[in-house]
């Protein structure tokens, strides 16, 4: 009798982690296509700061905010941070502003820290070109950034499946090593 219940468990146990590594597998999918999601976000962010820059020529500050209002999450946070920033000057240049919201806020976010990083770097071209400079710039970057994008969408699948089978992989093989 005792040996029974000791091998229903041990069977309980096993299906247990084989489940626990298969949903890690798949949540490690799901945080693949979250980025992707948001590296889209940041592209409508870049274009609507575009936009602002260019047609209404507003300040940089107002220009965030106006962005601000169409998006969410730590978007939001991210965008506020550099509005309140450049309405209080507390980095200084804009440059100094742009990094350092951007490193604190999108680190909340799904993108990787390449991603962060060349994001990051467009602070230096903001708010020191003239309209068209800036333009062009923010253009530039959005060129560079729907080639990440599509990149990342063609690796998305094969990374998304291979996540799934080491997730449950990985549990069927803790399996073994336990019993």
């Amino acid at each position: 009798m005792r040996e029974g219940r000791f091998y229903m468990l041990k069977i309980v146990g096993s299906i247990l982690v084989i489940g626990a590594g298969t949903c890690i597998g798949f949540l490690k999918g799901n945080e693949m296509a979250e980025r992707v999601s948001h590296m889209q976000e940041i592209k409508r962010i870049f274009h609507a700061l575009e936009q602002e820059i260019t047609y209404t020529r507003v300040p940089l500050g107002q220009a965030f905010m106006r962005v601000s209002e169409r998006c969410g999450g730590p978007f939001l946070r991210w965008l506020h941070c550099m509005t309140e920033m450049l309405d209080t000057r507390e980095e200084g240049r804009i440059e100094g502003i742009w990094k350092h919201a951007t490193k604190q806020h999108l680190k909340e976010t799904k993108l990787s820290l390449e991603d962060i990083g060349m994001i990051a770097s467009q602070g230096t071209y903001m708010g020191q070109l003239d309209v068209k400079m800036q333009s062009s710039t923010i253009g530039l970057f959005m060129e560079q950034w729907e080639e990440r994008i599509n990149q990342a969408k063609a690796q998305l699948e094969s990374k998304r499946k291979l996540a799934r089978c080491v997730g449950l992989l990985g549990g069927i093989f803790l399996v073994i090593l336990l019993l």
